[in-house]
């Protein structure tokens, strides 16, 4: 019984670990999308600047 739940709560901490990592592409692809519509002048310049660097 306890081998079974380790192994249960091991399985969910991996699930969570690819959850973050999937959590973090989403946050890059919406960061690099937001700074493509920074650069097309959406922004003031000071913000696009700040993007760029």
């Amino acid at each position: 019984m306890v081998s079974i739940q380790g192994s249960a709560i091991s399985g969910q901490r991996s699930a969570l670990a690819i959850g973050e990592w999937l959590t973090g592409i989403e946050v890059l692809i919406l960061f690099k999308s937001c700074s493509h519509l920074n650069s097309g002048g959406h922004r003031p310049k000071a913000d696009t600047r700040h993007a760029d660097s």
